[in-house]
């Protein structure tokens, strides 16, 4: 299941490359409502973060009223096509539109001024290299606005404008979990001590805290399931619409069991 892009795979010939999408727990279940999404945007980077191309498709039509919709269209989208071939990034970022008072609109003006409090889904795939015809497929690691799909929007249970999301495990999993190899740890993001994942420093992913102060740039949150306190980056980690680390994923914090951490 995937969307066909057009990509330039050599100087002369322009072959059919895949976006393979791979959803992330945040995207769970399949029925996840994106019949609101306005807009659909393709970036194309170079290995230093470079834009090389850039492609938006009015999607306001409502082509796909679910994820699964969107994952089993075949269809063609021209959205990136004439680039230099070498070592590429893509990005892929859906937006609904919200109006000035903050409510969800069918009204907006589709792939303008899209911000990232109105998006939908985003993802990113790993330096891929073009320049062969031996890439068929992208793959995107792709996460979703965490509980909160366009059916929760129009019920009034969420906010239209995205509120702050963190990447978390799974409920009730520790982030500094219990460990045989560094495997075990989130796919090697931290290395296995004394059978625990450990960090390694402070103010990374998963690492101990008591307030923000403790985190840099990142978020400290307490998991009220679990008590544990530890570190998290935001998502999306704009602007580069990455998806959360191995056996991560996105979560809205006050809905389900983080919170921002309180005082200890």
């Amino acid at each position: 299941m995937s969307l066909v892009v057009l990509a330039a795979c050599s100087t002369t010939t322009t072959d059919p490359v895949r976006l393979q999408l791979h959803p992330r727990g945040s995207c769970l279940p399949y029925d996840y409502d994106i019949s609101c999404m306005q807009s659909l945007r393709v970036d194309v980077l170079d290995e230093a973060g470079k834009l090389l191309a850039q492609s938006c498709t009015d999607v306001s039509d409502g082509r796909w009223p679910t994820l699964q919709a969107l994952l089993g269209d075949k269809s063609a989208l021209k959205v990136i096509a004439g680039i230099t071939p070498g070592k590429v990034q893509v990005q892929l970022r859906g937006y609904l539109a919200v109006d000035d008072a903050g409510n969800m609109t069918l009204d907006g003006q589709p792939c303008v001024s899209l911000d990232d409090s109105e998006l939908m889904l985003w993802g990113a795939s790993g330096v891929v290299d073009l320049s062969g015809a031996s890439t068929t497929t992208v793959d995107l690691e792709t996460e979703c606005r965490p509980s909160c799909d366009c059916a929760a929007i129009t019920a009034g249970s969420c906010p239209a404008p995205m509120g702050p999301g963190i990447c978390a495990p799974a409920y009730n999993q520790l982030c500094r979990a219990a460990c045989e190899t560094d495997h075990d740890c989130f796919d090697g993001l931290m290395l296995c001590n004394d059978r625990t994942c450990d960090p390694g420093m402070a103010g990374v992913q998963c690492s101990s805290c008591n307030t923000d102060a403790d985190c840099g740039a990142l978020r400290c949150v307490l998991d009220t399931t679990t008590g544990e306190r530890f570190c998290a980056d935001a998502c999306p980690d704009t602007p580069l619409a990455s998806a959360c680390p191995t056996w991560m994923s996105c979560k809205r914090l006050g809905v389900g069991s983080f919170v921002a951490a309180p005082p200890p």
